[in-house]
């Protein structure tokens, strides 16, 4: 595997991690978590989008 399928790879594999993230932030959302669940959970999402710039920043 080349290494620009890699890092393609990485990305896409990132991307999903955050819409995952990001459906299970909303949902606790609509529910009615309490604010220290929903930093948290925003903190790790956060965490992955900055994960994901990386990657897509390397890219160039």
């Amino acid at each position: 595997m080349n290494m620009d399928k890699y890092k393609k790879d990485l990305r896409k594999s990132s991307k999903e991690e955050i819409e995952a993230k990001r459906e299970i932030l909303n949902g606790m959302i609509s529910e009615g978590v309490n604010n220290q669940d929903l930093l948290k959970v925003s903190q790790e999402l956060d965490k992955l989008i900055g994960k994901y710039y990386k990657l897509y920043l390397d890219k160039k």
